[in-house]
């Protein structure tokens, strides 16, 4: 189990360090992001998301950031979902309704589809 930052400025500074995203692009309520109008793409290298997200009204991308784990990952995504390139062993924390594609490709530790969408309105598409 993960440990998510919950302290609003530590978040603030996370935000911005990793996701490149200012304050006016994203809510925190109770420690979880939100992101009502903008995608989050990951530009940073990192084993495990350091805040929990609740919803991405954009697009949500981790590729080639390292990941071991999806947990973290919003549990809605409006405009796809992207991990690609990751050390992930199975989809357990990832987003459960994505309304557009999930992409998960060059996974080459992929064990398992534990953990896929529940509600998905795009392609479902997995390589490893």
């Amino acid at each position: 189990m993960v440990a998510f930052e919950t302290d609003p400025d530590r978040i603030k500074q996370i935000m911005k360090s990793n996701f490149a995203l200012d304050a006016k692009k994203y809510e925190i309520d109770q420690g979880v992001v939100n992101v009502p109008n903008w995608s989050v793409r990951s530009f940073t290298f990192m084993d495990h998301l350091p805040v929990q997200f609740g919803y991405v009204k954009g697009m949500f991308d981790v590729s080639g950031s390292g990941l071991i784990s999806l947990e973290g990952s919003p549990h809605t995504v409006d405009h796809g979902f992207y991990c690609r390139g990751l050390k992930i062993t199975n989809l357990v924390g990832g987003p459960q309704h994505v309304r557009g594609d999930y992409w998960c490709t060059e996974n080459p530790q992929l064990e398992s589809l534990e953990g896929c969408p529940l509600t998905l309105k795009g392609k479902f598409i997995v390589r490893y």
